[in-house]
């Protein structure tokens, strides 16, 4: 299973109460027998992205109100910037099809310098230890679905989820259970 997971697409289920992951699409970008991590990639923060860059020495030219996104519960205080932008690769992972994780400043500073980058940064991540996503998945929590980086890039992040369901062919109401909540 650690192969279909990695690079694809959590998508939550409406009984999912969890407030991490209510109505979340998580990118999972490395799965295996020790666990796996993934960033919720439409749970914006309060905090605005060109007021870090510019405290972090950054001239950041793109929009006024782009916000700084929660990747997830663990490690609140880590970045990671998720990227598709070319000349970068040093200090970058590549986790998908034209996608990079990095945690790197000179990263950050080279992606966000550009005049329109196509990255997002976040602060902290979704973990899952050794078979507790495949609990998860078997609970009927998620619905795995393939990487579309346009969700990441260029949807509104109120827009993600309902549009990931749709680009399956799913109406999100289907997905509502009389049997109550997953936890």
């Amino acid at each position: 299973m650690s192969e279909v997971l990695s690079q694809r697409f959590l998508i939550s289920v409406p009984q999912l109460t969890d407030p991490n992951f209510h109505r979340s699409v998580v990118f999972i970008v490395e799965h295996g027998e020790h666990g796996a991590l993934g960033l919720v990639i439409n749970r914006p923060s309060t905090g605005k992205l060109r007021e870090l860059l510019a405290d972090n020495g950054v001239d950041y030219q793109g929009p006024e109100d782009f916000p700084v996104m929660i990747g997830g519960p663990v490690q609140p205080a880590q970045a990671l910037l998720l990227h598709g932008e070319a000349g970068v690769e040093e200090d970058s992972t590549q986790v998908g099809s034209g996608l990079s994780l990095s945690g790197s400043v000179s990263v950050l500073r080279k992606v966000f310098s550009r005049p329109t980058p196509r990255a997002r940064l976040y602060f902290g991540y979704a973990g899952w230890g050794p078979g507790q996503l495949e609990a998860e998945i078997e609970a009927g929590a998620w619905i795995a679905a393939p990487v579309d980086p346009a969700l990441i890039f260029d949807e509104p992040s109120d827009k993600v989820w309902e549009r990931a369901l749709h680009g399956l062919g799913i109406d999100p109401a289907v997905l509502l259970a009389p049997d109550g909540s997953i936890n």
